[in-house]
Formats: structure tokens, sequence, C-alpha cells
């Protein structure tokens, strides 16, 4: 059997066989598929009137398990969008009522998102549909290899999460390493007294340079 990605393939090895575009085949075919798997799941949300993005944030909330809130860093790193995304996109679903912005009782200047009564109604009513839609999808392969692809699609996910993830800048932390022992050097600094004399002023023959006569 061949698929459309195979005429991609097939296509480019006769243009530039000089070039192993094997890859590409996986590549291709797993953004296909997304695209697919984005427009099935809008289709079954519909009646909900969410979108795929705005279940993610709900469904993100709705499995912290009471108190259903997040803050908006921890909800970037649990659901599909960025940070960039995420302001715009919780300034309409608090609009529609489905999310709410509250002060963070443990930082002053952050703050928590938390599902209302109305968001958690609504997720909970699309869950059923979204897992029907996925099931759906997962029947076209037989189970042993539905477990197989789902390891082997696990292990390119961390792969990429890895590779995606930002390293840490040797300035920033040469200079936090720096700042750390300067605090440690002023914490430990031996704490000497001065020697005091009879009269009562200090005696600083101990600490005056020795002068050698000869």
């Amino acid at each position: 059997m061949s698929d459309r990605v195979d005429l991609i393939l097939e296509q480019w090895r006769r243009e530039r066989p000089d070039v192993n575009v094997e890859s590409l085949g996986l590549v291709n075919r797993v953004l296909a598929l997304a695209k697919h798997l984005e427009d099935r799941a809008n289709e079954a949300l519909a009646p909900f009137g969410l979108q795929l993005w705005q279940y993610d944030v709900l469904s993100a909330l709705r499995r912290a398990g009471p108190e259903y809130a997040l803050s908006p860093s921890e909800l970037c790193r649990v659901s599909t969008l960025s940070c960039g995304a995420m302001t715009h996109r919780l300034d309409r679903l608090e609009e529609a009522g489905l999310v709410r912005r509250e002060p963070d009782p443990a930082d002053r200047r952050g703050l928590r998102i938390r599902l209302t009564e109305a968001g958690r109604t609504c997720i909970d009513a699309a869950l059923e549909p979204r897992v029907a839609q996925a099931a759906r999808f997962a029947e076209t392969l037989p189970v042993e290899d539905r477990a197989i692809l789902a390891e082997l699609l696990r292990r390119l996910l961390m792969s990429c999460d890895r590779s995606a993830a930002p390293e840490p800048d040797p300035a920033s932390s040469a200079s936090r390493r720096s700042r750390a022992g300067r605090r440690r050097s002023r914490l430990r600094a031996p704490q000497t007294a001065p020697a005091w004399a009879p009269d009562g002023l200090p005696d600083v023959s101990a600490s005056a340079p020795r002068i050698d006569p000869s």
C-alpha cells in the first residue's frame, strides 16, 4: 500500500537522488495525522462551543483536581499552548465565563487561573465525546500495534521535549554562583574583636607590622 507521503518521497528520490529523504516519511506522516486529528477533535467539541485549544486549557485545570487552579506558567507546561499565546487565550476563556484570574496567595505578583463552575460543567460534558473520537482513531490498529506505536511516539516526544528545553545561560549561572559565593563569604566571615588594652583603648600591637631592628 502507498499513501501520499510515498509519492512525495518518490518524487524527491527522482529529483534529488543524492539526498536520503527517508526521515521525511516519518515526519510528514506525523504532521498529516496531527492535522487530521485536530480537525476530528474540533468536530467532536463543536457541540460544546469549544475548540481544541480551549479544551486543552480547561482539561489541564480539571485534571489538577480541587481546587482546579494553576499558574499561567503551569498551564503552559501541561497544555499545547506557548506562553506567548496563553494570555490572549485566557482573556477569551475568561470572557466566556469558563475561567477566572485570581491573585496567588503565595506570590503577591502572581496569578492563579481557576476553573469556574461553568467551565467544570463544560469540560466534564466534553470529555466523553473527546475520548470517543480518540478511540475511533486508535481502533484502526490492533491492540498490540497500539502499544508499540504509543511507546515509539513516547520516545520521539521525550526526545523532542529534551531538545526544545532552553539551555542554561553560562553567564547567568556564573553570576548566580558568584552572588551566592559572596553571600556565603559574608555569612562565614570570622567576626574578630580587637584586643583591648587595660586603659580601654584597642591594643593594635598584635596587628601592627613587626619591624626587625636588624
